[in-house]
């Protein structure tokens, strides 16, 4: 019945209130799906450094492959992480397994006590690890859905339900909170690259500007 009294906490609150917490995640890579999969860190943050205590959250969290990504990606299990913001009073986070899927619904807990939240880079809430295709390569994005009955915290009284700062309960599209990469990561330019290649780009303007003058003087010189 743990299942059923959580959601029936969230459910309830129909009164929903803006929040001042945000969720904000890892962005980790993965050399390859036949590796170990990495762990992926959930910490909650205070946006507006108020005094309103954590006293549950629940968060519904979809994998969701980049426009050059390949294969799949499923999320495999959620446990409570080191250092865990609710680790004192909590109910145990549900659902304690599930079947692997992009897509995972109401993962939630509760806690007694309830914990005060520190700005960002915020506290431990939620770690994650995943089940790779073997096909799979690329960047993995990984998202929060919001809405009242999908993603939200309580503070003490256990309602109303809030949302995150940065998954509204009115929004529309899932909310990139990090993102695993498998096979490697995009190679970016150093500065002093950049200034070397524009340097060539400039000596080679240059030559071909010089080459056009002296054929014009050829030509005037007929």
């Amino acid at each position: 019945m743990r299942n059923l009294s959580v959601l029936a906490v969230m459910l309830v609150a129909k009164s929903a209130i803006a929040g001042d917490l945000g969720i904000i995640g890892d962005n980790l890579t993965w050399a390859s799906p036949t590796d170990p999969s990495p762990q992926f860190l959930f910490r909650i943050y205070n946006e507006t450094g108020t005094a309103d205590e954590l006293f549950g959250w629940q968060l519904s969290i979809e994998v969701i492959p980049s426009v050059t990504a390949t294969g799949t990606v499923q999320i495999h299990s959620a446990v409570a992480p080191d250092d865990y913001i609710l680790a004192a009073g909590s109910t145990g986070i549900w659902p304690p397994s599930f079947p692997p899927a992009t897509r995972v619904d109401w993962i939630n807990d509760l806690s007694l006590f309830g914990a005060g939240v520190p700005p960002a880079p915020g506290a431990n809430l939620l770690k994650i690890d995943f089940l790779a295709f073997p096909d799979a390569a690329g960047r993995f994005d990984v998202a929060v859905i919001p809405g009242e009955f999908s993603s939200n915290w309580l503070s003490a009284g256990f309602f109303p339900t809030r949302d995150f700062v940065n998954v509204p309960f009115d929004g529309q599209d899932p909310v990139t909170v990090g993102s695993v990469t498998i096979g490697g990561t995009a190679v970016i330019p150093e500065p002093s690259s950049l200034a070397v290649i524009g340097g060539l780009f400039g000596v080679a303007f240059g030559l071909r500007t010089l080459a056009r003058r002296r054929d014009c003087q050829r030509r005037g010189d007929a």
